[in-house]
Formats: structure tokens, C-alpha cells, sequence
């Protein structure tokens, strides 16, 4: 049963492990394999400003709950 009153409670609707959300931000091979989508279209939806993301030097990671909405908003539209 999911806990809507949790920040998180979507995790337990998009199947996201655990372990890859304990930091703030997600790496783009992480949602890739979650969204079952190629590091390749990840890295393309951040440059058509579908995914929001930041970069710490040359690394590219992606907030959360950026990665949060964009599964959860996968799954709506299945």
C-alpha cells in the first residue's frame, strides 16, 4: 500500500530502487534504466528541456524529483 503522505510515495508506484534515491540526485544511467529508455534519450529529453537537470563540473545529474515526476508521468500515460 503506498503512503501518500509521504514525499516519496511514488517510488513505490514506479518500482524505483530504493538505494538510487538516498543522495538528492539521480545519475541519468540510473532513470534511463528505470524509464527503460537509452542514456542516450535521457540525455536528449534534458536538452529539449523535458527533464530538468544540473551539472557538477562535467557529471550531469537529475534531481529526484525530477526523475520522480518524469516516471510517474510515464506510467500515467501507459
Amino acid at each position: 500500500m503506498c503512503n501518500m503522505s509521504h514525499p516519496l510515495h511514488l517510488v513505490d508506484e514506479v518500482d524505483f530502487d530504493l538505494t538510487e534515491l538516498l543522495g538528492p540526485h539521480v545519475k541519468p544511467s540510473a532513470l534511463a534504466k528505470r524509464a527503460s529508455l537509452s542514456v542516450a534519450m535521457i540525455y536528449k529529453l534534458v536538452s529539449l528541456g523535458r527533464i530538468q537537470a544540473v551539472r557538477f563540473g562535467k557529471s550531469l545529474r537529475i534531481p529526484r524529483s525530477e526523475a520522480l515526476r518524469f516516471l510517474a508521468e510515464g506510467t500515467e500515460n501507459k
